[in-house]
């Protein structure tokens, strides 16, 4: 289906080479085929979509979300190769989001995963501090939403494992109050989709 949609999206492009929507999708299109296909391979899937994403920009009703659409997609990129430079550039793209649409959940929570798959292969303290900033502000934007919890959680934990005491131990505080905060909203969500 998604090679299906690819080629859809291609002629639609052949038709009409400024339409920004059709540049947006086939970019998403390429970019879950590349995960699919080649979750752990630069294919040259991904570099494509990066070229159909700046021309959406281009003329995008919905600047934000493309700008959030191609920062995931270079984000992917540079997990499967480890590019220190693409990380750097996802961040960009995830900052332009941000500013044009400050209150975007997406943005803030996929930023979050960039910048805790960098602390990863950093070790910086500076970059998961970053993701947890990222993530509590995702948790902000959507209060119902536990995603931007679980993942300020475990970042959390990741920074206090390679902490001194005296901070391992604040940060294992926090931990635990992001942990009780998200079950109690998960506690919430059950009680609101339980029948009557």
């Amino acid at each position: 289906l998604l090679r299906r949609a690819v080629a859809k999206y291609r002629d639609s492009i052949a038709k009409d080479p400024s339409f920004a929507d059709a540049h947006n999708n086939l970019a998403n299109a390429l970019t879950d085929l590349a995960s699919t296909e080649y979750p752990r391979k630069d294919d040259g899937m991904l570099r494509e979509a990066f070229g159909h994403y700046e021309k959406a920009i281009q003329g995008t009703q919905t600047p934000a979300i493309v700008q959030c659409n191609y920062a995931k997609a270079i984000h992917d990129l540079a997990r499967i190769t480890g590019d220190m430079r693409l990380y750097k550039k996802s961040s960009a793209h995830f900052n332009i989001a941000a500013k044009l649409n400050p209150n975007y959940y997406s943005v803030f929570l996929s930023w979050g995963h960039a910048l805790s798959d960098l602390a990863r292969k950093t070790g910086a303290a500076k970059d998961y501090i970053a993701a947890c900033e990222k993530y509590r502000r995702a948790a902000e934007i959507d209060p119902a939403d536990t995603a931007a919890h679980h993942s300020w959680y475990y970042a959390l934990l990741e920074l206090a494992n390679r902490s001194n005491k005296s901070k391992k131990e604040a940060l294992i505080k926090q931990a635990k109050s992001v942990s009780r905060e998200q079950q109690r909203r998960r506690r919430l969500q059950m009680r609101n989709q339980s029948p009557l």
